[in-house]
């Protein structure tokens, strides 16, 4: 059964919205929706929440359907359908500061998601939502770039052992927050976590990237087929902690594969995924991506790059807990995400979190959680495994279905 046929009225506009373009077809989907009075502000909670507020607006503005919706609700609409556009306005010229003093540095760099995304498919900052500007720049030169970034009024918003802990492995430097502006940058040296099970040489990645001016400087963006991996990988890896954005994210799929101006190349595409080891992550994403936003996706596509004992239930619960679900979840930490997973492994993980060490505590809650006075972040821990292994076992099924799913993204990030 597609999963599409068990979502509610609003999701169902909601999903509708997420696809490229504002079709004929579609547009008298939505009418046909609509007609059936959907509750409207529980519709905005759910766009905002899902970052999606912009192509709402668009679907019922270019579809002549305004007239169908409450005064009420298109006023918001429309408000954040501007609030979009003058964001967008203000991060493109901190954005064009910035490249300038890369570009008189010497720094190659590479726009990534929400801003690759502004300047190739979308080109209309009233459709999207953006947080921060992600930056791809070569690793050997990412500690001077973030030093170049701090010079021009931004400041890490980190503690040291943070920034020692991302320095050393993740895959952008500590985000950079502007002192006098609300900006966030994020300089990245790679697209996943240094001690990631996929992880590979992006050297390639930016070989096959296409040069882009932007105000003036020069940038680039990943090719079409890179850019789908990136997205993929983004989108799976925030399904582990959260569930808002998630059809921001596939739309952004959806959209490349419709609008990039050089097309797909499924192929390649394919062949990409087997060297980076990312196929799996890769395929289910573009499983829902086809599903729930209806993009073209060649089904030999689908059908190589999925899982082959991937249950259709399971797939359903994924898209119930970590896409469509609009209450927090706790992330449990039960099935960890090193290269292997045992039950063995999910006990003790469990304990890390009841009863954690003092290195743990100073990762989460920083220096400060070091020596005596930190003892209180120990209490602070406990409490709060507490609270999750009360809300588990007042809600067992909910926690079977997060323990199912997080085994499933953990085996997704297998190489095969």
């Amino acid at each position: 059964m597609p999963i599409s046929s068990s979502l509610d009225l609003e999701n169902q506009i909601l999903t509708l919205v997420c696809r490229p373009g504002v079709t004929p077809d579609a547009i008298s989907e939505l009418r046909g929706l609509i007609e059936q009075s959907p509750d409207w502000r529980d519709l905005l909670i759910r766009a905002r929440l899902q970052k999606v507020d912009g192509l709402l607006f668009r679907a019922l503005h270019e579809g002549g359907l305004h007239e169908l919706v409450p005064a009420e609700a298109w006023s918001p609409l429309h408000a954040f359908y501007r609030h979009n556009s003058a964001r967008w306005m203000m991060l493109q010229a901190e954005l064009g500061r910035i490249l300038r003093g890369l570009n008189e540095a010497g720094i190659p760099v590479l726009l990534l998601k929400g801003a690759a995304l502004m300047y190739e498919i979308y080109r209309d900052g009233g459709l999207r939502r953006m947080a921060d500007i992600d930056l791809l720049v070569p690793d050997d030169l990412a500690l001077q770039s973030q030093a170049l970034v701090e010079s021009l009024g931004y400041e890490p918003a980190a503690s040291e052992a943070e920034i020692e802990e991302m320095t050393e492995v993740h895959r952008h430097l500590p985000a950079l927050v502007g002192k006098n502006i609300p900006v966030i940058i994020e300089m990245h040296r790679h697209i996943v976590r240094k001690d990631s099970p996929v992880i590979f040489d992006i050297g390639t990645f930016w070989e096959r990237a296409k040069k882009l001016t932007v105000q003036g400087k020069e940038t680039a963006v990943f090719s079409p087929e890179d850019q789908l991996i990136h997205l993929c990988l983004n989108f799976m890896l925030d399904r582990r902690f959260r569930t808002n954005a998630a059809l921001s994210q596939l739309a952004d799929i959806a959209a490349v594969i419709e609008f990039s101006e050089q097309g797909i190349d499924w192929e390649q595409l394919r062949d990409r995924v087997e060297q980076t080891g990312t196929g799996q992550i890769v395929g289910v994403t573009l499983r829902l991506v086809s599903e729930l936003a209806k993009a073209t996706i060649p089904e030999d596509i689908l059908q190589s790059l999925a899982p082959e004992d991937l249950a259709d239930e399971l797939l359903s619960t994924f898209v119930k807990r970590r896409v469509l679900n609009y209450t927090p979840f706790h992330v449990h930490g039960v099935v960890g995400f090193d290269d292997q997973y045992t039950g063995g492994k999910g006990v003790r993980n469990a304990v890390r979190r009841i009863v954690p060490s003092r290195q743990y505590l100073i990762r989460l809650y920083g220096p400060s959680a070091a020596g005596l006075i930190g003892t209180r972040f120990y209490f602070v821990r406990v409490w709060q495994a507490v609270k999750i292994a009360a809300a588990s076992v007042s809600h067992p099924g909910r926690f079977k279905e997060d323990v199912q799913i997080d085994r499933l993204i953990h085996n997704l990030y297998e190489r095969p």
